[in-house]
C-alpha cells in the first residue's frame, strides 16, 4: 500500500454510536412499507438508527435492541454527536474513497447521521 493510500484509508480508532435513518434503511435493503407490514421485525443491532422509532410510527411491529441501550439516553444521544464529528472529520480525508451518489457530500452525510440520531 502506497503512502498516499494509507494516508486517505478512513481510521476510527474507536467504537461509534451513530445510525441510519428510516428512509436509508429502506433504500439499503430495498424494503417498502406494505413489505413489512403485518411482519415482526428485530433491528439488532440498532445502534443511533431511526428505523425503528419512524416504522412504529407508521404503524409496524419492530423491536429495537442494542448492548448500547444499557446506556442511559442522554448519555448515549451525547456519545452520538461526538462520534458523528469525529467520524465526519476523520472522513474528510478520505472522501475521495467513496461512491457519492446516495448522500451528496460530507455535509449531507452528517445531517443524515444527525437525523437518524
Amino acid at each position: 500500500m502506497t503512502n498516499k493510500l494509507r494516508s486517505e484509508k478512513l481510521e476510527i480508532e474507536r467504537i461509534i454510536f451513530i445510525g441510519r435513518t428510516y428512509k436509508e434503511y429502506l433504500n439499503m435493503f430495498d424494503l417498502s412499507l406494505p413489505e413489512l407490514e403485518r411482519k415482526k421485525i428485530l433491528d439488532c443491532p440498532a445502534g443511533a438508527c431511526s428505523f425503528s422509532a419512524i416504522g412504529r410510527q407508521k404503524g409496524l411491529n419492530i423491536e429495537a435492541c442494542d448492548i448500547a441501550y444499557y446506556f442511559n439516553r442522554v448519555d448515549l444521544y451525547e456519545k452520538g454527536k461526538e462520534d458523528i464529528q469525529h467520524t465526519i472529520e476523520k472522513m474528510k480525508n478520505s472522501k475521495d474513497n467513496y461512491n457519492w451518489n446516495y448522500f451528496k457530500n460530507i455535509e449531507d452525510l452528517k445531517y443524515q447521521r444527525q437525523q437518524a440520531l
